[in-house]
């Protein structure tokens, strides 16, 4: 599926001047984002109730709530949803939907479901059992567990809503020998480089979802570029990360 690409974005790229190098770093909109919430990407899976989503599969929520009827720790959580402009998923009473204004309108309380993996739900329940003292309930031990399942469903549909809202990035990073223009100054025109220059480094990534990967993106793909152009050694396509 086709992300859509976010109306404040605008694909930019960024020039670094080095010693012997000048790098150049161009983020844009990944349109071939894969869904983080599919069967594989061990996020769990987020079903929606409304005809209109993509989401939308009555009979794998009805499968997944039968089964959680039959478990000892569940695994289906109810989620709400907000939407003004842009979507917005969240867990019930969870720390993003429960500031959003005109609930009324723009949201439903009860709008689909997360449902955990087999892995996310042993997750919660070790993390749970490591909390309580041997003492605890089963009962006490359902809630610890149900807190954890929570606390790991909040992150995830951050994530989802980030790419329901098209914020999915790709970067590339090039590397070339210096060129000097006319002024006897080091050029800093993409351009220029890609028709006369000599390439350096060539490397790129995608898949990064959420404003906030961008940071990821630059520790994982940029910094060791530079870091190796530095060092003055060879770079080729695909340097490790």
């Amino acid at each position: 599926m086709k992300t859509t690409t976010p109306t404040n974005f605008q694909a930019s790229t960024r020039c670094i001047v080095l010693p012997k190098a000048v790098v150049f770093v161009t983020i844009e909109h990944d349109q071939d984002c894969e869904n983080p919430c599919e069967e594989g990407a061990c996020n769990g899976t987020i079903l929606s109730f409304n005809r209109k989503h993509i989401n939308f599969k009555p009979d794998e929520i009805n499968k997944a709530i039968k089964a959680d009827l039959k478990r000892k720790y569940r695994r289906v959580l109810p989620l709400s949803y907000f939407e003004h402009g842009n979507s917005l998923w969240d867990v019930q009473g969870g720390p993003i939907i429960s500031t959003c204004p005109d609930m009324r309108w723009d949201g439903v309380q009860f709008a689909g479901v997360w449902i955990a993996d087999a892995d996310l739900s042993k997750m919660a329940l070790q993390q749970a059992k490591e909390e309580l003292p041997k003492t605890a309930t089963h009962q006490q031990l359902v809630a610890a567990y149900d807190q954890k399942l929570r606390a790991i469903a909040i992150p995830v549909c951050q994530e989802y809503t980030a790419w329901c809202n098209g914020e999915c990035y790709a970067i590339t990073v090039k590397a070339y020998k210096p060129i000097v223009n006319l002024d006897q100054q080091v050029s800093e025109e993409l351009a220029v480089y890609e028709e006369l220059g000599e390439e350096l480094a060539n490397d790129s990534s995608c898949g990064f979802i959420g404003d906030e990967s961008i940071k990821c993106m630059a520790e994982d793909v940029v910094q060791p570029v530079i870091d190796t152009l530095l060092e003055d050694k060879p770079v080729t396509q695909g340097v490790p990360i």
